[in-house]
């Protein structure tokens, strides 16, 4: 009952333990995060990117990315609570929800937090056109402000599924690490 209700906020792909390792090779061409990977501070995510010729195959660096001062083509968005105020307020929510909540309460825990992503990247998605015109006010505004594409994932207060979700794996890994 839990992931058919997550399943409502997220599209994320996970694979778990008992997956083909065979298949590992066609994960790099859909971004896939396995379940057993971690997502520390300094992880990025590239949405966007001009893939041509010269460059294919090739993820470009942070570093290069921080150099295309709001460049419209891409989005990045990073994960890193050393400059990013509101995902530390989130993990320090998402604590507090682990805490209240029993090793034998997962489901009670992982709707929890997905109800605390939720209600951060601007509620439910009732309409999808909607949702996206919002993101793209807020990244727009989000990008004018901070002179720059790469934006932390903490700020995003509109979120589409890709944003909900990679905030979900970020805050139900910080839980799992600091339960166990």
């Amino acid at each position: 009952m839990v992931e058919s209700h997550i399943e409502q906020y997220f599209v994320i792909i996970i694979r778990t333990k008992d997956d083909k390792k065979d298949d590992k090779k066609d994960d790099k061409d859909y971004n896939v995060l396995d379940y057993e990977e971690k997502v520390v501070d300094g992880f990025y995510d590239i949405y966007g990117h001009n893939v041509g010729p010269a460059s294919q195959g090739k993820m470009p660096s942070l570093v290069d990315l921080q150099t295309k001062n709001g460049d419209p083509r891409f989005e990045v968005v990073v994960v890193n609570r050393a400059i990013d105020p509101a995902l530390e307020e989130l993990h320090q929510v998402a604590q507090c929800i682990a805490l209240d909540c029993s090793a034998t309460e997962v489901c009670l825990l992982v709707q929890r937090l997905a109800d605390l992503v939720t209600e951060h990247m601007g509620g439910p998605v009732m309409d999808a056109n909607i949702m996206f015109a919002k993101w793209l006010d807020r990244t727009t505004e989000l990008q004018t402000s901070l002179q720059t594409s790469i934006l932390p994932i903490g700020s995003l207060n509109t979120g589409l599924s890709r944003h909900r979700a990679l905030l979900f794996k970020v805050s139900i890994l910080n839980c799992r690490m600091n339960i166990s």
